[in-house]
């Protein structure tokens, strides 16, 4: 069994809207309840997640897009950084921890410490641009995650595989172009922010999965063998960090609760997300030291959110 580190910070749960929202700290009480109530907990090894340093999240984000944040911050007032993402008195410090537990899952796997990691952290990332924040999303947790491992660590090529409801748009832009990290992104056809049919993506390094409503998890897999194994067996990575989010579960039917008429849904269970980051281990093990971290992003329903990380752990963990 491999070791797993399950990376959180208490500072997490102060990141709250003044106005009810569905990206709310009751997501990540869920999840910790549940961890903490679960057979594996006691095999993990737990860690409080440090807070990133500016220079890390700068190699992500440029430095007027920080500059604005921090202004968020000293204002100590509600504010909303774009039409759906808002920032109160602590999501400054949640913010920068829920990037920092990136960073020290990188050490952790690098120092052999763990094999693979969850961070269970929020606000979440994936939709985080370069310059700007983006659905929900402040620092882009997994973009600082693969910056660190290069520039701390020496690991030169990366996978980013996102398997979120919504496409990785902030990833995407962050990282297009960049031939030394390849962005995976599975999503529900025309849900927010994408459009409809196959958007071309923005570098050849960016591969874009649109799925359509309600498919037969199948198709999910047979990608997965046909196109997006290949595709991360011929970039040989160094690390492969799964944008873990899991408002594509069949029981999180509000998988876009803001932008879509009818709600997205796909009808993924624990098993499929378990499944594919099986799939991902297995080429870990052989091909990359068996170093896969896992970042949660979406994922709406509390109970059905913290019984997918439970069963997501357990793979990581098998």
């Amino acid at each position: 069994m491999p070791d797993v580190a399950y990376i959180t910070s208490p500072l997490c749960l102060l990141h709250e809207a003044d106005h009810p929202h569905p990206e709310n700290p009751g997501r990540l009480a869920a999840i910790q309840a549940a961890v903490r109530a679960a057979t594996l907990y006691s095999e993990l090894e737990i860690h409080d997640a440090p807070a990133a340093s500016l220079g890390d999240i700068n190699r992500a984000h440029s430095a007027e897009y920080i500059a604005l944040v921090q202004r968020a911050a000293n204002s100590g007032k509600h504010v909303m950084l774009d039409p759906d993402t808002y920032f109160g008195p602590h999501s400054w410090d949640a913010a920068l921890h829920a990037a920092g537990a990136g960073c020290l899952a990188v050490d952790l796997l690098m120092n052999g410490t763990a094999v693979r990691a969850f961070c269970a952290v929020r606000p979440p990332g994936h939709h985080a641009l370069r310059d700007g924040a983006n659905g929900f999303c402040t620092f882009n947790n997994v973009a600082v995650a693969a910056r660190y491992a290069q520039a701390a660590h020496g690991l030169e090529r990366v996978v980013i595989l996102d398997f979120d409801v919504h496409h990785g748009n902030g990833t995407e832009d962050i990282f297009a172009g960049d031939e030394n990290v390849l962005c995976i992104s599975f999503y529900e056809d025309g849900l927010w922010p994408r459009g409809l049919g196959e958007v071309p993506p923005l570098g050849d390094n960016c591969m874009n999965l649109p799925m359509p409503r309600r498919c037969d998890p199948e198709i999910y897999h047979q990608l997965m063998r046909d196109k997006v194994m290949p595709a991360i067996a011929a970039h040989q990575p160094d690390l492969i960090i799964i944008a873990a989010g899991f408002d594509a579960h069949r029981d999180d039917p509000p998988g876009d609760k803001l932008h879509s008429d009818p709600p997205g849904v796909q009808l993924l269970t624990d098993a499929d997300f378990s499944a594919m980051t099986r799939t991902l281990c297995e080429f870990a093990d052989s091909h990359c030291h068996g170093r896969v971290i896992a970042m949660l992003e979406g994922g709406y329903t509390h109970a059905v959110l913290a019984q997918s990380v439970v069963v997501q752990l357990e793979t990581l963990a098998a």
